[in-house]
């Protein structure tokens, strides 16, 4: 099973990612082929030449799932464009991920960019078709997610909620509590 794990990360099929501060031999594996993503999740359907079969597939939340991870896939590709977006590409920084459990509650998130300054990044990664809206609840998710992150790994340094988004994010009330870094795919493809 290491063996072909290595091999489908060599041929980048597969990442695979440490998770924060565990040891080396723990690690979160993620399938980053946008192909494999796609045939995986899709070909196994319907057939696509039934006659509104995509338009069908595209408002399911199968799709908004789907796209997602595809989204999340890209962002991870590009971890020194997105420092260079935050203005601390000139900063050591390690990734990771990080899956935790606390008194029965579970988290996961989806970047941690554990940087040299004394400053660690939590990275939201969301792909929406339009701004992205905080609600009340999902605020409040993420900042038991920043907790919970505090309380597992007893960490000292600051913490960043960062948001990346596809379009951004509606600045609205639940937004401005949570006072999160924001950036948009457009960070993607700043050179």
């Amino acid at each position: 099973m290491s063996r072909i794990l290595e091999e489908l990360e060599q041929s980048g099929f597969v990442a695979i990612t440490p998770a924060f501060g565990k040891s080396t031999q723990q690690a979160i594996y993620r399938l980053v082929d946008e192909f494999s993503l796609f045939h995986l999740t899709w070909m196994g359907q319907a057939p696509a030449a039934e006659s509104g079969h995509w338009l069908g597939v595209r408002s399911g939340r199968s799709w908004s799932s789907w796209s997602g991870f595809c989204f999340e896939s890209v962002c991870l590709k590009h971890i020194p464009t997105l420092k260079q977006g935050l203005g601390i590409d000139g900063i050591q920084t390690s990734q990771s991920g990080w899956i935790g459990e606390f008194e029965g509650e579970r988290a996961q998130i989806d970047l941690v960019l554990d940087r040299a300054d004394n400053c660690i990044n939590l990275w939201e990664l969301k792909f929406s078709d339009h701004e992205f809206t905080l609600t009340k609840q999902y605020a409040a998710a993420l900042r038991r997610k920043v907790q919970l992150f505090r309380d597992v790994t007893c960490t000292r340094k600051n913490l960043f909620l960062t948001l990346l988004t596809t379009h951004g994010c509606r600045h609205n009330e639940h937004f401005a509590e949570l006072g999160p870094i924001e950036l948009t795919m457009d960070a993607l493809f700043k050179q």
